[in-house]
């Protein structure tokens, strides 16, 4: 989360947002929020940073600053290269300790599901864009009119339009890419094991048409 008075971030985890954030901060100078808070710990600052709109709204009006007069920038991933990040970047970083529950892509993500209670998954089955509407809508089903998506598949691209389209400014050289996990394309991940449980936890991200579903992935398969 970034809230500026020309323009505020906020984007889902593992969407790119460490380089995002770089990016904004060297292309638009600004006193930012949450982190030139100063009546907030650290420990305050990191939970706000990866909060979704209505939070971030709630604050910005704190501050002072409108948040629908403010252009505002929102990072979202293809569900499929989302789980996947998830998962490689805790075998990256924390592999030795995960144990044998965590030994392979599709454990891992029947431990996701298997972990969440019947509650959260009616509030994502009832969520118009599953769990990303908690970014990218006001009450569940209002997206801003001062609200651009960014895609992380499409990252440089799209901050570089809104830079230019909504706050008037260059981007300046040299995208940033910070916190990344290593990988092939997601479809290398994938068979149908692991896509049929990406579409149950992400099921009205895709039948909202916000991404296509890939079934009939095979490991194997290509695509963008």
């Amino acid at each position: 989360m970034l809230i500026g008075k020309k323009l505020i971030f906020v984007h889902h985890p593992r969407t790119g947002g460490m380089s995002v954030r770089a990016y904004l901060k060297r292309a638009v100078p600004d006193r930012y929020f949450p982190e030139a808070d100063p009546g907030l710990d650290d420990q305050k600052k990191a939970w706000l940073m990866h909060q979704g709109l209505e939070v971030c709204f709630q604050y910005a009006n704190r501050l002072g600053i409108d948040p629908f007069q403010v252009p505002v920038l929102v990072c979202i991933r293809n569900p499929y290269s989302l789980a996947l990040s998830g998962y490689l970047y805790l075998q990256q970083r924390f592999g030795h300790s995960l144990g044998e529950k965590e030994h392979s892509f599709a454990a891992y993500l029947e431990n996701k599901m298997s972990e969440m209670d019947e509650e959260l998954l009616e509030r994502r089955a009832a969520a118009q864009y599953g769990p990303f509407s908690h970014y990218l809508t006001l009450g569940g089903d209002i997206i801003p009119d001062n609200l651009t998506i960014a895609r992380t598949e499409s990252l440089a691209d799209d901050v570089e339009a809104f830079l230019k389209d909504r706050i008037g400014v260059k981007a300046p050289r040299g995208f940033p890419r910070k916190n990344t996990t290593r990988h092939e394309h997601f479809s290398k991940y994938y068979g149908a094991e692991e896509e049929e449980i990406v579409y149950r936890l992400y099921r009205n991200v895709f039948d909202s048409g916000l991404y296509g579903r890939k079934s009939g992935l095979t490991h194997t398969s290509g695509g963008d």
